[in-house]
């Protein structure tokens, strides 16, 4: 059985045979790949350009960026981000109260099912109305998962890891989500580029979403061997003896952390929405840049929020996530206000400033995402899905 070292809050989970216990790290990198990231963005970029399959037209899906049509679009995108906050507190309650483990596998089903299932649905043509209102369904149920997944994935390698490489970890699992973000994003560059027009809306935009679904599933079945993770072990039998509601002991006892945590991850979400996703459309409506640059170097400004993320977690754990977040925030706000000024200019370092900017955005990013996590001693899994 895993052995813990209790002298020490996240402390060390050692697996059978005496290695240290990266299995919590690996199987749920892997999961975020291939679950959040491949239907979050990739995906959503063929609903917006080319996706008529789905809804056949008459639902909110295909009628491309022009009027009614792309408010349809966005909202079904946004339904999903309305159904976090309700996932991460379901989840965070019952992660606290029956297990991380339990949770965290619930959470990943709940993803990866609506995902195959949204490149399965019918067309409007054959399902009527009930197609647009099953993808939205599928929508909802992907927004309440994220709101469980990843904060879980956040609090359960925390606790599975040493004290003194929560950031690392943390990290690493905040480059993980993003890998699958440039991994969706590329996939549908893949299909718009290989595909006509006619088999791209009739079966081509399905092709993510199944690949999605078939990879969380698989990672569904792997997470049956994690360990429960040593914190909540430890905390069992009081938790069992405990009647109150796990929100109302965060609110009581943890309001500062609720505070730092929600400020810092407002701070990323908004950012990255901004940089990442509006920002591209922006560069070619308003200044004209064409399709393949924008996303060429969106793509390398994704790498190096990837690579900020790992870096920012080695080095909160050298000197500390307030000082790695107030030194990644303040290069974070000169780098990306240097780029959007350098856009009004027509200077020559755009790309080169889009792309810093997105390591720095990783590396403040992966330090909110860790506040959550590293807030106060044993932290509940609810405060951090809050």
């Amino acid at each position: 059985k895993a052995q813990r070292n209790s002298s020490t809050y996240g402390s060390t989970l050692v697996a059978p045979g005496g290695f240290p216990c990266f299995e919590a790290l690996l199987l749920t990198v892997l999961p975020l790949w291939f679950g959040c990231g491949f239907w979050g963005c990739g995906c959503f970029e063929l609903l917006e350009g080319e996706c008529e399959g789905c809804c056949g037209g008459g639902g909110f899906a295909g009628r491309g960026f022009g009027g009614v049509g792309a408010f349809e679009e966005l909202g079904a995108f946004a339904v999903a981000f309305f159904a976090r906050p309700v996932g991460a507190a379901v989840f965070g309650h019952f992660g606290d109260r029956i297990g991380r483990k339990k949770m965290f596998a619930l959470s990943l089903f709940l993803m990866a099912f609506p995902t195959l299932l949204i490149g399965l649905l019918p067309s409007y043509a054959m399902f009527g109305m009930a197609a647009p209102l099953l993808f939205l369904l599928c929508r909802v149920l992907q927004g309440l998962s994220v709101g469980g997944e990843v904060p879980g994935a956040w609090i359960f390698c925390s606790e599975h890891v040493r004290r003194d490489r929560v950031g690392l970890a943390c990290g690493l699992l905040m480059s993980g989500l993003c890998t699958g973000i440039l991994l969706g994003a590329l996939s549908a560059k893949y299909l718009m580029g290989n595909l006509d027009a006619e088999s791209l809306r009739s079966w081509g935009w399905r092709m993510p979403f199944i690949a999605g679904g078939v990879f969380g599933l698989i990672s569904v079945y792997l997470r049956r061997y994690l360990h429960e993770t040593p914190v909540f072990e430890a905390l069992r039998a009081k938790r069992a003896a405990d009647s109150r509601l796990p929100l109302s002991v965060v609110l009581k006892h943890h309001r500062g952390a609720i505070v730092v945590s929600l400020l810092a991850t407002w701070v990323f979400s908004g950012i990255f929405v901004l940089y990442f996703l509006y920002t591209p459309t922006f560069l070619q409506s308003q200044f004209h840049y064409e399709a393949k640059a924008v996303f060429t170097n969106n793509s390398w400004s994704i790498l190096g929020l990837i690579i900020g993320s790992t870096v920012a977690g080695w080095v909160a754990d050298r000197i500390g996530g307030g000082k790695a977040y107030a030194l990644g925030s303040i290069a974070m706000l000169v780098v990306t206000g240097a780029f959007y000024f350098a856009l009004t200019s027509g200077s020559s370092a755009v790309w080169p400033l889009y792309i810093a900017g997105g390591f720095l955005i990783g590396a403040a990013g992966m330090v909110a995402m860790n506040a959550g996590a590293t807030a106060a001693p044993a932290t509940p899994y609810a405060l951090a899905a809050g």
